[in-house]
């Protein structure tokens, strides 16, 4: 092998290394929603998961959130969404059933734990599109999927300027 092989082998390794993160998060999240996120940042977040939730076990930490500002959000059967309870706690269910009463929507989960009361609109706070896992790799792919979304996300630069 000449010195030009060995160099373009180090070259594809090292894009590849650098890519892995962003891998990573497509895996979890989806490539729309990736794709999304570098046009919208402010519409993900990834949450800690210290909320109620039927969904959740001990061994996962992060939830991926898309908020309801979002402009292609929407909710269906079997969706999980984050809510504000009647209560003002933060919860996180199934939703099991959408019904409309004129323009007013409301959502009834199949959570046996939590409140039986309808979930409206103004109470939800976003859809959780992924859970993940608490392993050092997906945190530090999160933490630089935020960076390159929100911090050194050339996208909002140049729109900007």
């Amino acid at each position: 092998m000449n010195k030009i092989q060995k160099r373009l082998i180090k070259l594809i390794i090292f894009f590849l290394i650098i890519n892995l993160p962003f891998v990573t998060i497509i895996q979890i999240i989806g490539i729309d929603a990736f794709l999304d996120s570098f046009k919208n940042p402010n519409l993900y977040n990834f949450l800690a998961t210290d909320i109620y939730s039927t969904n959740t076990n001990t061994e996962e930490k992060y939830v991926l959130l898309q908020k309801s500002s979002c402009p292609t959000f929407s909710i269906d059967n079997g969706d999980t969404i984050l809510y504000c309870t009647d209560q003002g706690k933060t919860a996180c269910t199934k939703v099991n059933q959408i019904k409309c009463t004129g323009p007013i929507k409301r959502y009834e989960t199949i959570d046996e734990n939590a409140d039986q009361n309808p979930i409206y609109e103004t109470q939800i706070y976003g859809k959780v599109l992924g859970f993940v896992d608490n392993n050092p790799w997906t945190i530090l792919s999160i933490k630089i999927w935020e960076i390159s979304t929100h911090t050194a996300n050339l996208n909002t630069f140049f729109a900007n300027n």
